[in-house]
This record gives structure tokens, C-alpha cells and sequence, in this order.
């Protein structure tokens, strides 16, 4: 309790009042993530672990286009002799995100006391987190994330999908609390979009046609090079790819010499080794 500390600090007046503004986003994080003070200033650090494996990737979620604070208030015990707190309340946030069906499914997946941990962004573009025992900035620990049903639109508002976050601990901000500027990036980062391969035509030994294209929206993804693609066999063995084009309907011709057979599946390299990052094939991979 607060009474119990002994290194009380000095409360001299600070000439930067660095508070957190209006939350306007958020990132969560593997409950082991955490980064330097110093290396959380660098964009780079951010978008490679957005765009790393899945067991130790962080999300960037879509903007929220709601924020209500619906902290609990400290609780006390009044008697007529005094008043006693009896704990200080926990952070807990409504917040609403306005996108695609598609999406709304997505963050559903995200729902859970699993263990993970959460960055807010606000509109003055920082970063908001605590620093754990090691003095790195990580974010806060979630005692409860949920994505709620669609809240449909009714003639006034707009169709949106409410989200309801718990912190665990309030300490984690109240003693701990760690605030990052990061207007020099932030806007700047990326998620990673899913997309499917879908076979077009009739493949051969040397030859495979397919369509690559954002699985919510079907937008084809252009630009890919042969280093973009893997063709393997059910087993796992590499086919040597020769050359890929892309023609203008969007169809990307994937060329070998001979060396495709049934049962292979063509997939995307790692969404960090794309030459255009951001972008992960899931399911719907096609078969010679």
C-alpha cells in the first residue's frame, strides 16, 4: 500500500507534462515480449516483430474509432471511526473497432484470459507500456481481453465490434507506468494481411498458374517475385523454381524444369522475407 512505501520521491513541478492522451490503438504481445527503452525508439524493432513468427509475433489492431474509460474506482471502508482503502481498482477499457466482417472474425480469435500483454497508443502518438524488473518496456499484463458481438448499425450509429479490456494489475502503470514517443513511426507500422492461393488453369510439370489475394477483401496482391514462393512436396521437399511472372489479370505463372509433381503445394516464403512484407498465405494452398 501506498502508506507502506519508504522512498518517497520529490514532487517538484516537471517542464514536460507527459501524460497519456486519448487512446486511439493498441498492440499486443506474447506475455514474454518485452524491448529496451532504447531499441522501443527504433521503428524497426516494432515492424520485425510484427512481421515475426507466429509464436512470437505482436498484433497492431485497427484503429479504434470508440474509447470509454471504464476503470473501476478504488474501494474504500467507511466507518464512523474512519476510512480505510481496501484496494485501488483495476484499468479496464471499452473501446470499438469499425472494419469488415472478415476482421471482426479475426480479432474474435484473439478473445481470452489467455496470457498476453498490451501497448496503448494514443493520439499524441505514443507508446504506452510499464518496465518490468530488467528496466524494459513491455506492455501491460491482460487479466481479460474480449472481443464482443457485432453491435449493429440502427439508423444512427454504425455497425462496430465493442472490445473489453482488463489489466491484472494496476501497479504496472501507477508505479511502474513508461511512456514512449514514437510520432516518428508509429503510424507508419503495419500488420500482416492474410491471403489465399487459389489454382487457375491446369498445372503441369514446368508450370503453375495461381491468383494471390487478400483473404477479406480478394484484393490481388501484385508485385511478387520468384523469391516470394515456395513450392514443396507433401513431405516437404524444396521444387526449384525457375521464374515467376505476374500477367495483367493478376495471375502469377510459377516455372520449373519438370520439377512440380502431384501433390505439391505453393506457398509464400516467411511474411518478414517477402519483398514486399506483410503479407502470410493461409489455408487454400494449391495442388499439382
Amino acid at each position: 500500500m501506498a502508506d507502506c512505501v519508504i522512498d518517497k520521491k520529490n514532487l517538484g513541478i516537471s517542464k514536460c507534462n507527459a501524460l497519456p492522451a486519448l487512446m486511439k490503438g493498441m498492440i499486443t504481445t506474447p506475455a514474454n515480449f518485452s524491448i529496451t527503452t532504447t531499441n522501443a525508439l527504433v521503428k524497426a524493432n516494432w515492424q520485425n516483430a510484427l512481421l515475426a513468427t507466429e509464436s512470437s509475433r505482436i498484433y497492431l489492431w485497427p484503429k479504434f474509432r470508440m474509447f470509454e474509460n471504464a476503470s473501476e474506482d478504488a474501494v474504500y471502508e467507511e466507518t464512523d471511526l474512519s476510512s480505510q482503502k481496501v484496494r485501488d481498482g483495476r484499468y479496464r477499457f471499452k473501446v470499438s473497432v469499425q472494419e469488415s466482417l472478415c476482421l471482426h472474425k479475426a480479432m474474435f480469435t484473439h478473445s481470452g484470459n489467455a496470457s498476453q500483454k498490451v501497448f496503448f497508443i494514443d493520439t499524441e502518438n505514443q507508446i504506452i507500456g510499464t518496465l518490468n524488473a530488467a528496466g524494459n518496456f513491455c506492455g501491460f499484463d491482460i487479466e481479460l481481453l474480449n472481443v464482443e458481438k457485432l453491435k449493429f448499425n440502427d439508423g444512427k450509429v454504425s455497425t462496430k465490434t465493442p472490445i473489453y479490456v482488463v489489466l491484472s494489475d494496476n501497479k504496472e502503470l501507477d508505479v511502474n507506468g513508461a511512456i514512449i514517443g514514437a510520432s516518428a513511426f508509429v503510424n507508419d507500422l503495419f500488420s500482416i494481411v492474410d491471403v489465399d492461393i487459389v489454382q487457375t488453369g491446369s498445372a503441369t510439370t514446368s508450370l503453375i498458374k495461381v491468383t494471390v489475394k487478400a483473404t477479406c477483401d480478394g484484393t490481388s496482391i501484385d508485385g511478387l517475385v520468384a523469391a516470394d514462393f515456395t513450392v514443396k512436396s507433401s513431405s516437404g521437399t524444396s521444387r526449384t523454381i525457375s521464374g515467376v511472372t505476374q500477367a495483367s489479370d493478376g495471375v502469377y505463372s510459377i516455372a520449373s524444369s519438370a520439377a512440380f509433381t502431384v501433390g505439391d503445394i505453393v506457398d509464400l516464403v516467411a511474411a518478414s522475407a517477402l519483398s514486399i512484407p506483410g503479407y502470410e498465405s493461409t489455408g487454400g494452398k494449391v495442388t499439382v
